[in-house]
C-alpha cells in the first residue's frame, strides 16, 4: 500500500475495500492449513455476536503476539487460538470496515444500517482538500452532489490534495472494462483531522505564535517543538483496553488516527448496480486534462471497487506502532492469477517483480471490472504507457480513457487494464473473510460482495531460513488490485542496477515508512510524518496558519 506522489509527499501509506448478494467468491484459494482449528469471527468490538455500529480502537485478545522468543511471521499450519497471530487483525479490519460503512444512525439493526442506502459514516470525515485547502472548483453543483474533483495546478498536473486517477507509486491509472479511469479519494477521521487543525502555541517572552499542522510554518514549528523534548512525530493510538484487563473480549477504546482511500468506478448500463455501494456524484475535471481544453462536469454514478484504512496502535508484545493496515475489494474485481504469491512464502513475491503474474486460462467465471478475457493480446497488469505533453489526457465524454486502451491484433482499440490479482489470501484471513461474509449476506447487505484482502501490522520477524533480509511486516506483503496494480508484487529496492529483495512497495509497511513532513527541520532534514502521506500536502499558499499575539499578565492560550 504506497502512497508515493498520490499522497503528495516525496516519500510512501495503507489500503481497504462494497441488493444483489455474491454468489462466488473472489478469495484465492487457502494456503495448506491441516489443522483442526477453524479461527471465529468477532461481530463487534464491544464483544458481542452481531454486527455492530462500534469503531474498534484496537485488536482484541492476541496471545502470539506476547514478547517471547522470537516471531517468525506467519506460519503454514495454526493448532489453536493461542498460536493464531493474524486472526485478531483481520476481525479488527471487518469491525473497521462495517462500522465505518455503517448508516448515520448508529442505532439502526445491520439489515437498514447496511444496506447501502444513504450516506455512510466515513463520507463525513474530511478529505485533504478540506484540511489543506485546494484548487476552486470549476463546476456548478445545483443538486449537492459529492464532488469528485481531478484538478489541475501549473503546467496542467494533478493537485494532489484532491482526488485523483494515479495510482500509489507508480504514478499510473487503472483503466477499468469499459475505458473509464479509477478514481481515487482519501478520507481522515475526526480524530487525525483535529490532530492536525488543532491551535497549538509557541511562546518566546511575552509572545506566542498559535499554529496548526496545516501549513509547513506550523510543521516547522512543532518539530522545533518535538526535538526540543527528545519526541519523534506521532498520531494518536488507539486505546489497547487488553492492556488494562488482559481477561477483556473488548476493543471498543478510544479511537487513534484512521486515514481510508478508497477506489471508485463509473457505473454504466451494463454494470449491476445493486452489487456495489454507489452514488450520484458530480465529475469535474480542469481543462487543462481534456482533449477539447474544456472542462469536464457531469453526472456520473460511482462503485465502490477498493478500500485501504488504517489506523495508528499502540505497542503491544511483537506488535510495534506502525498502524494497522487493512485492503478490500469488490469481489468481481479480477481473477487470482495461476500462479500466485503465498504470504507464507517471502520469496515468493520475487518470482514476479514487476507483478507481470500470469494466468494460464482466461478466466470465464464471471464478468470482472478489471478484466475482459476477449483481450487476447493484452498484457497483464500493464499500465497504459502513452501520455500527452508528460500527462494523462482525458476524453469529453465516456470511455474517458478512450485515448489509452488496449486492442487485440489488427482490432479496434476497446480494452483497458488487464489486471490479474498476484497474490493469494493467508489461509486463516480467508476463513475469517468467509464468516463474516456469510453473515452480511444474512441481512442482505451490499457489504457481502466486498472480501478483505488482509491486514497487515509492523513486527520485527526473526528469520530460520534464508534469505535472510529485513523484514518488517506480517504479512510480509500486501497489495490491493485497484489501488496498487502494478507494484503487487513489488519487493525489489535497487542496488547498482540489482534487485535486492525487501518489503518494498507491495508492502504498507515497507513503503509508508519513508514518509513524511511538508516541513525539515532546522538542520533542513526530512522528518518522518509517522507513516502518513497526507501531512506532506501541507503548503504556505493561501494558508494564514500564524498569528502573532502579545500576551498580558494572566493571559491564557489554547492547549498544546
Amino acid at each position: 500500500m504506497c502512497e508515493l506522489t498520490f499522497f503528495g509527499s516525496k516519500l510512501g501509506l495503507l489500503r481497504v475495500i462494497a441488493v444483489s448478494i455474491l454468489t462466488t467468491v473472489m478469495s484465492p484459494p487457502l494456503v495448506a492449513q491441516s489443522s483442526t482449528y477453524t479461527p471465529q469471527a468477532r461481530f463487534c468490538a464491544d464483544g458481542g455476536s452481531t454486527l455492530c455500529s462500534i469503531m474498534p480502537s484496537m485488536i482484541g485478545q492476541d496471545p502470539a503476539v506476547t514478547p517471547g522468543v522470537g516471531y517468525h511471521g506467519l506460519p503454514a499450519v495454526v493448532s489453536d487460538f493461542d498460536r493464531d497471530s493474524q486472526s485478531p487483525f483481520d476481525n479488527m479490519a471487518w469491525q473497521m470496515f462495517v462500522a465505518a460503512n455503517w448508516s448515520l444512525d448508529s442505532s439502526a439493526p445491520p439489515a437498514i444500517a447496511l444496506n447501502g442506502v444513504g450516506q455512510r459514516v466515513w463520507q463525513t470525515w474530511k478529505r485533504p482538500q478540506d484540511v489543506f485547502g485546494a484548487e476552486p472548483p470549476v463546476c456548478a453543483n445545483p443538486q449537492s452532489l459529492p464532488r469528485f474533483s481531478i484538478m489541475s495546478k501549473t503546467g496542467g498536473q494533478p493537485d494532489s490534495r484532491l482526488d485523483g486517477i494515479l495510482e500509489a507509486s507508480s504514478n499510473q491509472p487503472l483503466i477499468d472494462r469499459y475505458g473509464n479511469w479509477v478514481i481515487y479519494e482519501r478520507r481522515l477521521n475526526p480524530v487525525e483531522e483535529w490532530f492536525i487543525t488543532k491551535p497549538r502555541v509557541e511562546t518566546n517572552g511575552n509572545q506566542s505564535y498559535v499554529y496548526t499542522l496545516k501549513s509547513v510554518d506550523g510543521q516547522q514549528r512543532y518539530i522545533k517543538s518535538l526535538q526540543a523534548n527528545s519526541l519523534d512525530f506521532s498520531f494518536p493510538e488507539g486505546e489497547d483496553l487488553v492492556a488494562v484487563d488482559s481477561t477483556t473480549e473488548k476493543s471498543n477504546g478510544k479511537v487513534g488516527a484512521i486515514e481510508m482511500k478508497t477506489a471508485w468506478r463509473i457505473l454504466t448500463p451494463k454494470d449491476q448496480k445493486s452489487k456495489y455501494l454507489s452514488m450520484e456524484a458530480l465529475l469535474e475535471v480542469s481543462s487543462e486534462m481534456v482533449s477539447n481544453q474544456k472542462p469536464i462536469c457531469a453526472q456520473v454514478s460511482l462503485g465502490l471497487v477498493g478500500m485501504h484504512i488504517m489506523q495508528k496502535n499502540p505497542v503491544r508484545g511483537d506488535l510495534k506502532d506502525q498502524w494497522i493496515w487493512a485492503t478490500f475489494e469488490h469481489r468481481d474485481n479480477a481473477p487470482l492469477s495461476s500462479d500466485p504469491a503465498d504470504p507464507i512464502e517471502f520469496a515468493s513475491y520475487g518470482k514476479y517483480p514487476d507483478s507481470n503474474c500470469p494466468l494460464a486460462v482466461p478466466a470465464t467465471d464471471k464478468s470482472y471490472s478489471l478484466y475482459n478475457p476477449d483481450c487476447k493480446a493484452c498484457v497483464n497488469n500493464k499500465p497504459p504507457a502513452t501520455r500527452t505533453k508528460g500527462k494523462y489526457v482525458w476524453r469529453p465524454s465516456q470511455p474517458y480513457a478512450g485515448n489509452y486502451l488496449n486492442a487485440n491484433s489488427g482490432g479496434t482499440p476497446k480494452y483497458g487494464t488487464q489486471v490479474v490479482q498476484c497474490a493469494k489470501s493467508y489461509s486463516l484471513t480467508a476463513i475469517i473473510d468467509s464468516q463474516w461474509a456469510k453473515r452480511l449476506k444474512s441481512v442482505n447487505s451490499v457489504f457481502a460482495n466486498y472480501t478483505l484482502i488482509g491486514t497487515q501490522w509492523g513486527a520485527d520477524i526473526e528469520q530460520t531460513a534464508p534469505p535472510f533480509v529485513q523484514r518488517s511486516a506480517v504479512p510480509d506483503f500486501l497489495s490491493n488490485t485497484t489501488m496498487e496494480t502494478y507494484v503487487q508484487t513489488g519487493t525489489c529496492e535497487y542496488d547498482k542496477g540489482t534487485c535486492v529483495q525487501v518489503n518494498g512497495a507491495g508492502s504498507c509497511v515497507g513503503c509508508h515508512k519513508s514518509a513524511a513532513l511538508a516541513a525539515k527541520d532546522q538542520a533542513g532534514q526530512s522528518v518522518s510524518s509517522d507513516f502518513s502521506f497526507l501531512m506532506g500536502l501541507a503548503e504556505d499558499f493561501g494558508i494564514k496558519t500564524k498569528v502573532v499575539e502579545t500576551l498580558e499578565s494572566g493571559s491564557t492560550l489554547p492547549d498544546k
